[in-house]
């Protein structure tokens, strides 16, 4: 479970950084000619996969400290 948590949150910071290098050669390849609103959204919704990716982390770790919690008091 904790290894799937880095996964999502490895594959979360991969996808941004795609995102951003395919917008950057688009705002490039424009000469500077789009507007802020067009880059504000395209910077929100590169931030998307990393903050899924961190969501899937944390339940992994809460879900990771649960069954430790649970295996040691049901054994007692």
């Amino acid at each position: 479970m904790h290894k799937l948590g880095l996964l999502a949150l490895f594959l979360g910071v991969l996808g941004q950084l795609i995102g951003l290098t395919a917008s950057l050669r688009i705002i490039e390849s424009a000469h500077g000619k789009i507007s802020r609103t067009i880059i504000y959204k395209g910077l929100f919704i590169s931030f998307i996969p990393t903050f899924l990716g961190l969501i899937i982390f944390i339940l992994s770790k809460v879900a990771r400290l649960y069954l430790k919690w649970f295996q040691k008091y049901r054994i007692q």
